[in-house]
C-alpha cells in the first residue's frame, strides 16, 4: 500500500522533491505504527476512555437500529465518525474495539509520511523532513487519542494528509492535488466541523496564490462544490429531519454560550480552589445558564441555537470588561504550550512544559521567518488563524488545538530541532 502511495504521488520536478523515497517512508510507518502498537498495549488507555465516547457509542448503535437522527439537545454531531464506528460494529460485532483501533493506527501511521513529505516541500531537506516525521511519530497527545474510538485520531490524520495536498497545490498549482485536498479537507469536516471556520480563509488562500480571477474562480469553485455535494446527504437529512441545513456539526449558539457566561468566567479567571465542589461542578461544565436556557420539546434545533446565542450576546454586553478579559485569556491559552496549573497536577505541567516548549518556540519563530516567502506557507497560516479564530469567538479549547494545529508547529519546530540533532550527532562523533 505504501508504495503505491509513493509511485501515485511522484511528479518528477527541476527545483523540489514532492515525495519522501520509498526507503524512508517504509522506515516512518514502521516506527510509528510500532509507536503506537506499544502506546496501546503499554499506556492501560481502553478504546472506550477516548473524548465523548458515550455519545458516539449511543449514536452508533441507534445506527445500526435505523435512527441516523444525530440531534443532542445542544446540537447536532458531525457523522463521519458515529457511521464509521457503525460500520466495524457491523463488520465486527461485540469485538470491534481491536479493529477500530488497529485502523486509526494505521490511518495515523500513514499521516506521519505525509507529514515527513510536507516537511520535504517546505524545507527542502531530507533530514528536516524525517525529522517531522520523528515528532509526529513519538508526539504525546497523537499517541493518546490514537487508539481510542473516538473523532480525533481519525480528523487529526485526514487533515494533514489533507495539508499534504494543499502544500503540494501550493507548488505545482495542479488541481488534482486541489481536488485530493478539497476531498480530504471535507471528510475531516465531516468528522469535526470547527474547522469551517477555514474555510473563507482557503478561499483567500486560492486568491493570493492565483493572482488570476478566473483560476481563482475556478479553483474556489472545485473547493466549494466538492464540499457542497459530498455534504449534501447529511444537510438534506437535517433540513428533512430537524428543520435546518446542517452540513456537519451544529451547535455554534450553544458554544459560543459555553465560552461566554458567569460560569465559564469564574472557572477562567477567578478558579475555585482544585477538586473543591465548586470547581468540579465548573470543570463539568454544569454552568447555572444552561438551565436558564433550557430548551423545551417545540422547541426548533434553529430557535434553540439563537437561544443559545442570544443569552452569550447578552452575558457580554452587561460584562463588557469581563468579555474582554475572557478573550485576552483565551488569547494566551491558545499560544501557550502545555497544560495550566490552574487545572493539571504538577507532574503533568511540567512533562507536558518541557517537551512542549521547544515545539512552541521554535515553530513560532520559524513560522515568523516563512513570512519573508509565504506563498508555500499559506496552508500553516490558514490553520493557525483558524484556531486563533476558534478560541476568541468562543473559547480555548487544548483537544480541538491539539489535533488541528499542533501538527503544524511539529513541522515547523523540525529545521531547528534537527539542527541541534546534528550538533549533538556531530560532538558525538568527535568524541
Amino acid at each position: 500500500m505504501i508504495q503505491h502511495i509513493r509511485k501515485s504521488m511522484h511528479i518528477q520536478s527541476d527545483t523540489k522533491e514532492l515525495f519522501l523515497n520509498k526507503s524512508d517512508m517504509l522506515k516512518i510507518f514502521v516506527l510509528a505504527f510500532s509507536v503506537r502498537v506499544l502506546w496501546a498495549l503499554l499506556s492501560g488507555i481502553p478504546a472506550s476512555s477516548g473524548p465523548d465516547f458515550l455519545r458516539y457509542d449511543n449514536f452508533s448503535n441507534n445506527i445500526l437500529n435505523g435512527n441516523f437522527n444525530l440531534k443532542l439537545d445542544s446540537f447536532i454531531v458531525a457523522p463521519l465518525f458515529p457511521y464509521l464506528l457503525a460500520a466495524f460494529k457491523f463488520a465486527f460485532g461485540e469485538s470491534w474495539s481491536y479493529p477500530i483501533s488497529t485502523f486509526q493506527i494505521i490511518i495515523s501511521s500513514i499521516a506521519a509520511i505525509f507529514l515527513g513529505s510536507t516537511s520535504l516541500i517546505l524545507f527542502e531537506k531530507r533530514s528536516i523532513a524525517i525529522t517531522s516525521a520523528l515528532l509526529y511519530s513519538l508526539s504525546l497527545p497523537t499517541l493518546y487519542f490514537v487508539h481510542t474510538a473516538s473523532q480525533e485520531s481519525f480528523f487529526q490524520s485526514v487533515l494533514v494528509i489533507s495539508s499534504y495536498f494543499v502544500t503540494r497545490f501550493c507548488i505545482t498549482r495542479d488541481r488534482k492535488n486541489l481536488i485530493a485536498f478539497s476531498i480530504l479537507f471535507t471528510f475531516a469536516l465531516l468528522t469535526k466541523s470547527h474547522i469551517i471556520l477555514s474555510i473563507p480563509l482557503w478561499l483567500i488562500f486560492i486568491f493570493l496564490l492565483r493572482k488570476d480571477i478566473k483560476k481563482s474562480l475556478i479553483d474556489s469553485l472545485i473547493l466549494l462544490s466538492t464540499i457542497f455535494f459530498i455534504t449534501l446527504p447529511y444537510g438534506v437529512y437535517n433540513l428533512q429531519t430537524n428543520g435546518m441545513y446542517i452540513i456537519s456539526s451544529s451547535g455554534g449558539g450553544f458554544h459560543f454560550l459555553t465560552g461566554h457566561n458567569e460560569d465559564f468566567y469564574k472557572f477562567m479567571v477567578n478558579t475555585p480552589e482544585k477538586n473543591s465542589q465548586e470547581y468540579n461542578r465548573l470543570l463539568s461544565m454544569e454552568f447555572k445558564i444552561f438551565d436558564k436556557t433550557k430548551l423545551d420539546s417545540n422547541t426548533s434545533h434553529k430557535q434553540g441555537q439563537s437561544k443559545y446565542f442570544k443569552a452569550g450576546k447578552e452575558w457580554i454586553t452587561a460584562n463588557p470588561w469581563k468579555a474582554a478579559n475572557l478573550l485576552i485569556y483565551n488569547f494566551v491559552n491558545h499560544l501557550r504550550p502545555g497544560y495550566s496549573l490552574r487545572y493539571h497536577p504538577f507532574s503533568a505541567w511540567l512533562v507536558a512544559l518541557i517537551f512542549q516548549l521547544p515545539i512552541y518556540f521554535f515553530a513560532y519563530m520559524e513560522l515568523l521567518v516563512s513570512l519573508r516567502n509565504p506563498t508555500n506557507h499559506f496552508p500553516a497560516y490558514v490553520l493557525f488563524i483558524t484556531m486563533l479564530m476558534f478560541a476568541l469567538i468562543f473559547y480555548s479549547q487544548s483537544r480541538f488545538r491539539a489535533i488541528t494545529v499542533e501538527p503544524v508547529y511539529l513541522l515547523y519546530a523540525s529545521p531547528q530541532i534537527n539542527t541541534i540533532f546534528r550538533k549533538i550527532f556531530k560532538v558525538t562523533t568527535v568524541q
